[in-house]
Parts: structure tokens; sequence; C-alpha cells
């Protein structure tokens, strides 16, 4: 998964005829799980049994759990076939809901994060409580929390934590050596660093050297990308306060955020407003911007790729003024709540969450730490995701609103940072915006 781009309100309106209406999913009972929702009588007469995997086209997972299902999970399991049905991106949601709405059933569903709880709440994915029981996986000891955590809804596990990202800083170190500058420990050096680095070049009177350059054209980017220093200030969009969501952004860490963001934004381009990600990567890979946030989407990116005189190393974020903050997103395993085999459904879910297999699967980064032992994640390039995912963190709970809420923050952070509005005035009238929008049922 690239960038965490929600959609979940491409659906909402579909949805709303299903929330209230829908019969809220249940373990499975023992007798359930012994034979799904098929009688014994069906497993006697049906020798193989076909699962409908829905999933997005984003990446290269399909072919990867392809072969690993070829390879490892068939030989055991010869009654079983997986047939997986990929969709773009943009239109995963909408499909899965649709095809719900319709009787047409998916036993295993790929589920943004921010989508398992509307799924849940409208009967679209099962309940795993009894299953995860039942096994030998361990969601607090083995994975990170709050990704897993991100696949519960009303307390009960509803999909298995599959795929997620998360970001580091990248430095171009000619540009830090030349300058003198050491690696950026806090934002404060982070600063420090930007306004060193910017500066004229080639004598022409412009600056055409930049600190870092700012991603205004990313709705999420003060969510999640520069937003991992508003976590690092210890504030989030909101937070979760019983059954209720309250707004956290009328806040210390977040006016402290917002404060160190707008003196960041002295040091880039004049037109940094019409900077996109891939002009922003364009300008890092040419060794014109001093720092960049990295994704492990970016070691695939060719632009990076063939900047081949392009000296960078990788840190943990520098720490805000509670720690070193990272966001994270990413894609969940679900069993469709009408499939009629649950248990073979929950093989292949096991099956995907054995680390090994997980590390093989698994095209972004794995939840699960011990994956990191095996190729290609044992390689030493993912030893710093390795170390900041021990501190990442879904930066808000994943609710039907959130990208609502992101929008409203994007504005705000937007119109200070260009000065259409005071400091005070950002802070609380976004409060007051999203306390609004957490509000709507």
């Amino acid at each position: 998964m690239k960038k965490i781009v929600m959609m979940v309100m491409i659906v909402t309106l579909i949805l709303t005829s299903l929330m209230g209406c829908s019969k809220e999913d249940t373990p499975a009972s023992d007798n359930d799980k012994k034979s799904g929702t098929s009688t014994s009588a069906d497993k006697k007469t049906e020798k193989n049994i076909v699962l409908k995997f829905i999933m997005t086209t984003e990446g290269e997972e399909e072919k990867f759990i392809n072969k690993a299902l070829e390879e490892e999970f068939y030989p055991d399991n010869s009654n079983i076939k997986v047939e997986i049905e990929t969709v773009p991106f943009s239109e995963l949601d909408k499909k899965i809901v649709t095809a719900h709405t319709g009787n047409v059933v998916y036993d295993i569903i790929y589920t943004n994060h921010p989508s398992v709880g509307t799924f849940a709440d409208a009967g679209i994915i099962a309940n795993l409580d009894e299953y995860i029981k039942n096994s030998d996986i361990d969601l607090k000891n083995d994975y990170n929390t709050s990704f897993s955590d991100s696949a519960q809804y009303k307390g009960s596990q509803y999909a298995m934590p599959y795929e997620t990202d998360t970001r580091v800083l990248a430095i171009n170190k000619k540009l830090f050596d030349e300058a003198g500058l050491e690696t950026p420990k806090t934002i404060e050096d982070m600063l420090q660093a930007a306004k060193v680095l910017t500066k004229d070049t080639d004598g022409d009177g412009k600056n055409d050297q930049f600190g870092m350059i700012m991603d205004f054209g990313n709705m999420w980017y003060p969510t999640y990308d520069l937003g991992q220093w508003l976590l690092g200030n210890g504030s989030h969009l909101y937070i979760q306060d019983g059954d209720s969501y309250v707004q956290e952004i009328n806040t210390q860490g977040a006016k402290d955020f917002l404060v160190w963001a707008k003196e960041m934004s002295k040091y880039q381009p004049e037109d940094f407003v019409s900077y996109d990600g891939t002009k922003i990567t364009s300008s890092f890979a040419q060794g014109k911007v001093g720092m960049f946030v990295f994704g492990p989407w970016h070691f695939h990116d060719p632009i990076l790729i063939e900047a081949k005189d392009l000296e960078y190393e990788l840190i943990t974020n520098p720490v805000g003024t509670k720690k070193s903050g990272a966001s994270m997103g990413g894609w969940h395993i679900a069993m469709g709540a009408n499939s009629k085999y649950k248990d073979e459904v929950w093989k292949v879910l096991e099956f995907l969450s054995n680390p090994e297999i997980n590390a093989k699967t698994a095209t972004s980064i794995p939840p699960i730490y011990e994956s990191y032992n095996y190729p290609p994640f044992n390689d030493e390039k993912y030893d710093i995701f390795a170390e900041q995912l021990k501190t990442a963190e879904v930066p808000n709970p994943p609710i039907p609103q959130l990208s609502k809420v992101a929008e409203t923050w994007n504005n705000y952070f937007q119109r200070y940072i260009l000065d259409d509005i005071t400091l005070d005035e950002a802070l609380k009238e976004a409060a007051t915006d999203i306390q609004g929008i957490l509000d709507k049922k």
C-alpha cells in the first residue's frame, strides 16, 4: 500500500441503509467452528470448496498470495481453492458493499483499516474472537497493537492484520555533510537544518535548495505524513472516549505542531502549493531537498531507484515534544459474515497470519514483528522500519467520518500556513468543526 488515502466516505450513503437494520455478527459456536455454516452432509458431498477472495489491485499481493497458496497451503488442503478477484482501490469498498446488499457472498475480504467498523456494523464481516481464542495467534504481543486494534469493533476482532506501513525520515547525506549538520534528533533540529540547507546555490538570487517541501496537494498530509509530528507531540485529531469520539486538536501539542510546521514552511519553494507527491519526490531525487518523508513503498519508486547520485540515509522520526511518533495505516483480511465455509476461511486467514508467509506475501511491510526475521524483510534496509514500527500508531480511530475529519483539518492547516487565519482561530474553529463531524451519527 503506497499512501493511506482512505475512501470510506464514498460508500457512506449505501451503508446508511444497512446501519441499525443489520444483525450484528456473533462469534462462531463450537458446533459452527467444526462445520462452518454448512452441514455435515454438505461436507460429505462437496469435495472441492472454492473461496471467493476480493482485494485491491494496488500492489502485487495477489501474485504473492497465489504463489504461497499453491506452494504451501494447497498441498495440505487439497479440497480448498481460493479465487481472487481484484478491484481498483477507488472502487473496492463500494464493490464490497454493493455485493453484500445484492446477496453476493465473498468469503474473504481485503479490508482497508478505516472500513472495519463500518463493515462489521453492516454485517459484512464476521467476528473472529472464538477462532483467535482457539489458535496460537497472539495479537497483543506479536503484532503492533495499534494496528491490530484497528481491526476491532466494539471490543471484538473482526479481521486479521495483514499489511501495514509507516514512515521514517530520509536525509540527503551529501547536503547534510557539506553543511556540517548532524543527524536531526528532534523537531527543533529539523527546523535548524531546514534553515541552513535552504539557499541559493547558483547565484541567481533565488533559493534552489530547500530543507523540506510540504505536500499541499495531499489531503492526508497533515494527518499522516507531516502529521507524524502531531503524534510526536502527543496529540491526535480525535480520541475514543467510551462509545463516543472527542476532538483532541485544541491542545498544546497541536498548537506546538502548527507553529513548528509554519516555521518549516519558510524553507521550501515559494510555489510549494503547486508541488504534488511526484514533484516532491523528484526534487529530493535530484538532490535539491534535505529532508523527505519516506515510506516503504519508496524502495520501489522508479524516481528514487534511478537517482544513482543520490546519497540518503533513513532515520527514525526526530522526536516531537513527547516522543518519536510515526503514523501507520494498511490492510486487514476479514471473513465474510455470510460465507458458508467459515472453517475453511479461517484456515486461509491463519495461514496468511504465519510470520514467514506474511513476509512472503506483504508488499509494504508486515505488522508482525517476527516477520522481519524472514526474506525479504530481513534485509537490513528494513531494519529502520522494524524499529519505527515499535512506536508507530494508527493516527486516529478508524470511523466512517475519518475522511471528513481529515479534510477539515487539512483546510485549517493550510489556511494557517498561508496566513489566512490566526493560530488561535485555526485551533478553536478546527476543534468545533471536527467535534461537529464526530457527533453526527
